[in-house]
């Protein structure tokens, strides 16, 4: 995917209809010399955290998208981009003063992202903070509601009702228990509020602020019907203290 990544992949940060995530990272600008970017993909956030902090690092696992990261900031000095599986141990230990992941912790298994959180944290600096965006299962059921809501206006009943929503094959009712929905093909994990909250601190992490990166029902629909009001879908944004 990567030629077309920027196309084909959501990103929430440049949806962010209330810009609620560049003012959560540009808090930290004065304190926070080194910044890593946990799973950055194409690099879309790198060249503007470039202007924020002394040193940021992009991790990605994929290399052909690590190859289009290092071309979107080629020229830019204080930016490297580095290939590590997030399950795995990767880079310095408690090198990074702030560190930005935007959904990238989303494996549908909960040992690989148990994995991944911890080593995470181990690269962070004792106090230094995590800026975590990740899908949420409450605006994918909304969603997912609003869509059979539409599927009613159209004239639809019975199972019809449910047609393009959420698939409710045995397994995909047994993923969703668990939070995991398949996007296109890409079993990805979704969390409530409270289980977000529940798992960093567990990982030793303090939440310090949450917030919703909500973006268009354009972005969720091809072409939404008028009666669609705000709020529109949204991910959660945590920004969380290592302890």
């Amino acid at each position: 995917m990567h030629k077309d990544f920027d196309e084909a992949v959501f990103d929430p940060v440049g949806s962010d209809v209330h810009d609620v995530f560049w003012p959560a990272v540009h808090r930290f600008s004065g304190a926070a010399r080194r910044v890593a970017d946990y799973g950055c993909g194409t690099g879309r956030q790198l060249p503007r955290l470039a202007r924020g902090f002394d040193e940021v690092v992009g991790y990605d696992f994929a290399p052909k998208l690590l190859r289009v990261a290092r071309e979107r900031v080629r020229g830019v000095e204080n930016v490297r981009v580095a290939r590590a599986d997030l399950r795995k141990r990767f880079g310095a230990r408690g090198w990074f003063d702030l560190g930005v992941c935007v959904n990238a912790w989303i494996m549908p298994s909960h040992d690989d992202r148990s994995a991944a959180l911890r080593h995470i944290r181990a690269t962070l600096a004792p106090g230094a903070h995590l800026i975590l965006v990740i899908p949420s299962l409450e605006a994918a059921l909304y969603a997912n509601t609003q869509l059979i809501e539409w599927n009613r206006r159209s004239g639809l009943r019975g199972r019809a009702l449910f047609q393009e929503g959420l698939a409710t094959t045995s397994e995909a009712s047994k993923d969703l228990m668990h939070g995991v929905i398949d996007l296109a093909g890409s079993r990805t994990k979704h969390f409530l509020r409270e289980e977000a909250l529940a798992t960093l601190a567990a990982a030793r992490f303090e939440v310090m602020h949450e917030a919703r990166v909500e973006y268009p029902w354009s972005a969720y629909f091809d072409r939404p019907p008028r009666w669609l009001h705000p709020p529109g879908p949204w991910d959660w944004m945590f920004v969380a203290r290592r302890c």
